[in-house]
C-alpha cells in the first residue's frame, strides 16, 4: 500500500537535501576566471615603490603580494631575466581615518586605506602595458580602543592590511579587466572588475 506524505514532510525532506549543498557551496571561495593572457606564466615582482608618508610599507606589501601570488598557484615568481611579465606597483596613498568616536571624542575604531597603481608589462622591449594602469584599493577596519580586550595593536593590524592588499593585488593581476588587450587578443581574455576592494571587519 502506497503511503502519501503530507506537504510539510515533503518540504522537510527537500530542505534536508538542499541545505547541505548550499552550505558546501558557501564554504568554497569563488575563484575569478583568469584574464591575464595565457602566455604569462612567470612573473617578476620588484620592490613596491612607496610614495606615501608611511615608512616601511613597501617592504610589508611586497612580501604579502609575493606570498599571495604563490598561494594562488596560477603564476610562478621568478627572476627578472626569466619572467614573461614584470609587475610594478606604486603606492599612491595611505589614509588612516577614524570610523567611530566615543562620548569623549576618543577614536574607538579606525580604518586604514591603501591606494596603489599597478602596471603589468611584458618582459619584451617595446610592448604595451597589459591592461594599462589599474587601481588597487585595500582597506582594514579595526578596533582602536586600547581599553577593550579585542584590541590587537598596530603591528598586528598592519599585517592584516598587508595580507588584504596582497590578495586584492593578486586578484587584479590575474583576473582584472584587460580592455587594451581585448582589442589585441580577441577571445583570449574575459571581463573582470578593474578595481578590487577587500575590506575586513572583526
Amino acid at each position: 500500500m502506497r503511503i502519501l506524505r503530507s506537504f510539510p514532510q515533503r518540504f522537510l525532506g527537500l530542505l534536508a537535501f538542499v541545505l547541505p549543498v548550499l552550505l558546501l557551496a558557501g564554504c568554497n571561495p569563488i575563484v575569478r576566471s583568469r584574464t591575464l593572457p595565457p602566455s604569462i606564466r612567470n612573473v617578476y615582482v620588484p620592490m613596491i615603490v612607496n610614495r606615501t608618508a608611511m615608512p616601511g610599507l613597501e617592504e610589508e606589501l611586497t612580501t604579502a603580494l609575493q606570498e599571495e601570488i604563490l598561494a594562488d598557484g596560477r603564476l610562478n615568481l621568478v627572476k627578472q631575466k626569466d619572467a614573461d611579465a614584470i609587475v610594478r606597483i606604486t603606492l599612491i596613498q595611505f589614509v588612516p581615518a577614524s570610523e567611530k568616536l566615543d562620548e569623549d571624542k576618543f577614536s574607538t575604531r579606525q580604518m586604514w586605506t591603501i591606494e596603489a597603481d599597478m602596471e603589468v608589462e611584458e618582459n619584451v622591449p617595446g610592448r604595451p602595458l597589459i591592461g594599462g594602469i589599474r587601481k588597487v584599493l585595500a582597506t582594514q577596519s579595526y578596533n582602536a580602543d586600547t581599553r577593550t580586550t579585542t584590541f590587537n595593536g598596530e603591528p598586528y593590524e598592519r599585517e592584516i592590511l598587508a595580507t588584504n592588499f596582497g590578495r586584492v593585488a593578486t586578484m587584479e593581476l590575474i583576473a582584472g579587466e584587460f580592455d587594451t588587450y581585448k582589442e589585441m587578443f580577441s577571445g583570449v581574455t574575459e571581463s573582470g572588475a578593474s578595481t578590487r576592494t577587500l575590506k575586513t571587519r572583526r
